[in-house]
């Protein structure tokens, strides 16, 4: 999958509020998608995250 401009601009954004960070799987489930919907939506520029270490984060309000 590529990288959008889109996910750049919003990783750098999720970079600077790591206390509000939380993991995928935890914040799939709380709203009952899948994860990977988690990580398209964030790589499409829908949702605020990153990945680091491996494992990817979503920004919470």
């Amino acid at each position: 999958m590529t990288v959008t401009a889109p996910y750049l601009a919003n990783y750098w954004k999720a970079a600077t509020e790591l206390n509000k960070l939380v993991p995928i799987a935890e914040y799939a489930a709380t709203k009952y998608i899948h994860p990977q919907t988690v990580r398209r939506r964030i790589l499409q520029g829908h949702l605020i995250g990153l990945k680091t270490g491996g494992k990817w984060y979503v920004l919470i309000s």
